[in-house]
């Protein structure tokens, strides 16, 4: 019976695969905690979410929070990275998944 419930609701997420979605998530001592983003992926026992998206610029334009990953000699200008965030959500966590119309 729970593996049909799981595969139903599995089902039924993947029509929200990536839209924007708020996930409810229950977590120990009944704290309640909620992620807004992009459904990106859904695994066999999580899903995965984009919160925000990184972003990259050329050397000349970069703040002072971004990361070079490029370091080189003798070759063009190093692109900045400012990483963006991620979080994966076991499914057993979920407690309601809000989706919005597009």
């Amino acid at each position: 019976m729970i593996n049909l419930i799981e595969e139903n609701f599995v089902a039924h997420i993947k029509t929200y695969l990536y839209k924007t979605v708020t996930v409810h998530t229950v977590g120990s001592n009944d704290n309640i905690v909620d992620f807004t983003g992009t459904l990106a992926a859904i695994h066999e026992d999580y899903i995965t979410i984009i919160l925000s998206v990184g972003i990259v610029k050329k050397n000349d334009e970069s703040p002072k929070n971004m990361i070079n990953f490029n370091r080189t000699f003798n070759s063009t200008p190093p692109c900045l990275y400012q990483p963006g965030s991620i979080a994966d959500i076991p499914l057993s966590k979920i407690s309601a998944i809000v989706h919005y119309p597009v």
